[in-house]
């Protein structure tokens, strides 16, 4: 929540300041990104008796195979 929050700051003061603006795509997707830096950066923690990172629990709620 607080990473789409961010964005959508971030967006909205770009529109307001700088005159220039961003698709919806294009939050998404620097939504996506952000998200998966974060993940990235941890380190693994286990979930029940498997072993998973963050990263692999994001793309497999958010990237179904």
């Amino acid at each position: 929540m607080q990473s789409i929050v961010y964005c959508l700051w971030k967006e909205r003061n770009s529109r307001i300041f700088a005159g220039s603006s961003v698709s919806v795509a294009g939050v998404v997707t620097q939504v996506d990104r952000l998200l998966r830096d974060r993940l990235v950066s941890n380190p693994s923690q286990s979930l029940s008796s498997t072993h998973y990172s963050l990263l692999q629990v994001y793309f497999s709620l958010n990237h179904p195979p």
